[in-house]
């Protein structure tokens, strides 16, 4: 009778784990996912922050800290940041060209470039430890 008792005992505490085990999985998707937008919103602040302050002359001072990598591509009038599987574009009413992955501490730093037709374009690019 005292080995069906173990049993008993191991199976419930089998269930036990796996369930535990299960529910902390959700738990680490759902942190991660809110961990991905949570960095996705700080690039996208950071990165209209930068141009915005470039528009008037300046630059931006403030350093971000992105816990994962934020990747982030212009084209034409528009720049999309991605992290993880989640993604946003700002647009603008000027060109722009960037391109590369922000990680790590650092900021976005934005200037104008005079194209040979005589357009300006902005250029975005990240200055940080990472990326």
């Amino acid at each position: 009778m005292l080995s069906m008792e173990k049993l008993l005992l191991t199976l419930i505490g089998i269930v036990s784990i796996v369930s535990i085990v299960g529910s902390l999985s959700d738990d680490m998707r759902i942190i991660e996912a809110k961990r991905d937008e949570n960095c996705l919103n700080t690039a996208l602040k950071s990165i209209d922050l930068a141009i915005t302050n470039a528009i008037g002359g300046g630059r931006a001072t403030g350093y971000v800290f992105l816990p994962v990598r934020v990747s982030y591509e212009c084209t034409g009038r528009s720049v999309r940041v991605t992290v993880g599987n989640k993604s946003a574009s700002l647009n603008y009413p000027f060109k722009l060209a960037c391109g590369g992955e922000a990680y790590l501490a650092g900021r976005f730093e934005a200037s104008w470039r005079r194209e040979a037709r005589g357009e300006a374009t902005l250029v975005l690019s990240w200055s940080g430890v990472g990326g």
